[in-house]
């Protein structure tokens, strides 16, 4: 279902994050980042390929995005709470592009995916910290207080 329209997701994604965030602009200078334009829709499918590529390497996000996170953080040098934009801008475009099926346990896991993806992004291999050490910054990182699913209660 996703597959097949991930990248016009994530050009969209990158559409409203480029909107709801203008600070996000900055990193691309020289391009016209309106609607539809050909720079944003390149642009998706490079987030759309990165995407792909971490679902098909879940087991190793860390060393799958481990070139990109390099480029992203030292040459580019990306404020990573864009990154959060992004996520959160993902999941919006997915809950308008499927409705029906964007139940809130399907919410939990594409944020559950997006997140591991990004601590793996920014913090990088659990294998340098200890894991409850590497989930803690990865909460940090994240902003979370717990990745534990909410009760009835909570929600």
């Amino acid at each position: 279902m996703i597959r097949g329209d991930i990248a016009e997701i994530c050009e969209e994604a990158l559409e409203r994050t480029f909107q709801s965030f203008p600070s996000t602009k900055t990193y691309f200078p020289n391009f016209n980042l309106s609607p539809g334009s050909a720079p944003v829709r390149e642009q998706g499918r490079k987030v759309a390929d990165a995407l792909t590529n971490a679902v098909d390497n879940m087991d190793d996000l860390a060393e799958t995005l481990s070139t990109l996170a390099n480029l992203h953080a030292h040459r580019i040098r990306v404020d990573p709470t864009n990154f959060k934009h992004l996520n959160h801008n993902l999941l919006a475009t997915l809950s308008r592009r499927y409705p029906r099926n964007f139940s809130p346990a399907t919410h939990y896991s594409m944020d559950k995916f997006l997140s591991s993806a990004l601590c793996a992004f920014l913090v990088g291999p659990p294998s340098t910290l200890a894991a409850n050490e590497h989930s803690l910054c990865c909460d940090s990182a994240l902003g979370h207080k717990s990745s534990a699913l909410p009760t009835s209660t909570e929600a």
